[in-house]
């Protein structure tokens, strides 16, 4: 078994609430993939690559981290949702919703430090996987090069 989905296991008898859980998850991530080894091409690239290549290949983007974190919370129960946003500091973002234990979904960036605090995101798309929104996120990834380029 993939070594990231063992440690998921032990958490769910170490804490209940789903913001603690993550909490745990993150910092897992955080010391596992300290220093990045491979930094993804392009945001397609950062979505598309699954959890266990991304954790292998020690990918920090906000994509590997959502895609990591997914599998690690669905293995454990939880329901996860993919998020396709922006941020003031980037204008394609990827965080997660997950289903709390009273049928609310709570949404978690586990990219960055305060991952509950995302008053400044903007949920332009979610889905339980990237696939679902690939028109979505190939025409963002698509202005972003335009506007990179001006």
């Amino acid at each position: 078994m993939k070594p990231y989905l063992e440690y998921a296991k032990t958490l769910k008898t170490e804490a209940s609430d789903v913001i603690e859980i993550a909490k745990k998850i993150q910092a897992y991530i955080n010391k596992n993939l300290v220093s990045e080894v491979y930094h993804p091409c392009s945001i397609l690239e950062s979505r598309f690559t699954p959890g266990e290549i991304a954790f292998a290949l020690k990918m920090r983007s906000c994509g590997a981290v959502t895609n990591i974190a997914s599998e690690m919370l669905r293995h454990i129960g939880y329901k996860v949702k993919k998020v396709h946003g922006t941020t003031p500091a980037s204008p394609d973002h990827a965080w997660i919703k997950v289903e709390d234990g009273n049928k609310k979904w709570v949404s978690l960036d586990l990219s960055q430090e305060e991952m509950t605090d995302l008053k400044s995101h903007v949920e332009i798309a979610d889905c339980a996987e990237w696939e679902e929104i690939n028109d979505i996120l190939l025409k963002t990834h698509l202005r972003f090069i335009s506007e990179s380029k001006d």
